[in-house]
C-alpha cells in the first residue's frame, strides 16, 4: 500500500503534467516549424521541470528525474528572470547531488548560491550551499568539508536544526575516506521551493 507521501508526490507530478500540457499546447504540425513559446510559458515550464525532479527524486523514479533535469537545463539559458534561474538550479543542483552527478550539480548550485547570496535570503542561501558542500566532497575536493563546516556554523547560530539535521546526516561520511557512500540525505520527504512572486 502506498505511503501518503507517495500518494501526494504522485498527485502532484500528475498536476505538474497537466500544467505542461497546457503550457506546450497541442503538439506541432510535423510539415511545420513550431512557433517558439512566449517567454512567461517558458519561465512557468522551467519551474515545473524543477519541481518535478524533486518529486521524481522523492519517489525514486532517478531515469525520470534525470530526464526532467535536462528539460529543465536546456530552458535555463532562455530565462530572464534571475529568481526563477536560481530556484531551478536549486532544485536540480540538489537532485543533481542525489544522482550522483556532483559535477553538473556543482555549476546549478553555484548559480543559485550567487543569486541568494545578492539578494540576501540567509535560509536559501544556506540550502544551496549545503547543496554545493556535498557535491565537492563528492568530487573529492577538500573545499566540501570547510564549506560544510561554515553552513554547520551559520545554521548554529540562526538555530536552523532542520539543517542541522541534514548536516548530522552527511558529515560522518563526509569526513571518512570513501566519499562514494556518503550519505543520502534530504528526499524522505518531498522538497521543494514555492515558486517566485510574479
Amino acid at each position: 500500500m502506498a505511503s501518503e507521501l507517495e500518494e501526494r508526490t504522485r498527485r502532484r507530478l500528475a498536476a505538474i503534467e497537466q500544467e505542461t500540457f497546457d503550457l506546450r499546447g497541442p503538439p506541432p504540425v510535423p510539415s511545420l516549424r513550431p512557433d517558439p513559446l512566449p517567454l512567461d510559458r517558458r519561465e512557468a515550464l522551467l519551474s515545473l521541470f524543477a519541481e518535478a525532479a524533486v518529486h521524481h527524486m522523492t519517489l525514486r523514479e532517478l531515469d525520470e528525474a534525470r530526464r526532467v533535469i535536462a528539460d529543465a537545463i536546456a530552458l535555463m539559458d532562455d530565462i530572464v528572470d534571475p529568481a526563477i534561474v536560481a530556484r531551478a538550479s536549486l532544485l536540480s543542483g540538489e537532485v543533481l547531488v542525489e544522482l550522483d552527478s556532483p559535477k553538473l550539480a556543482k555549476l546549478r548550485l553555484e548559480v543559485a548560491a550567487r543569486f541568494y547570496e545578492t539578494a540576501r535570503d540567509v535560509k536559501l542561501l544556506g540550502r544551496a550551499r549545503l547543496g554545493l558542500a556535498r557535491a565537492l566532497v563528492l568530487l573529492e575536493d577538500p573545499r566540501g568539508l570547510d564549506l560544510l563546516y561554515e553552513v554547520q556554523a551559520d545554521a548554529t547560530a540562526r538555530g536552523d536544526v532542520a539543517t542541522l539535521a541534514r548536516i548530522a546526516a552527511i558529515l560522518p561520511e563526509a569526513m571518512g575516506a570513501d566519499v562514494s557512500e556518503t550519505v543520502r540525505a534530504g528526499y524522505g520527504r518531498a522538497v521543494s521551493i514555492p515558486p517566485a512572486p510574479r
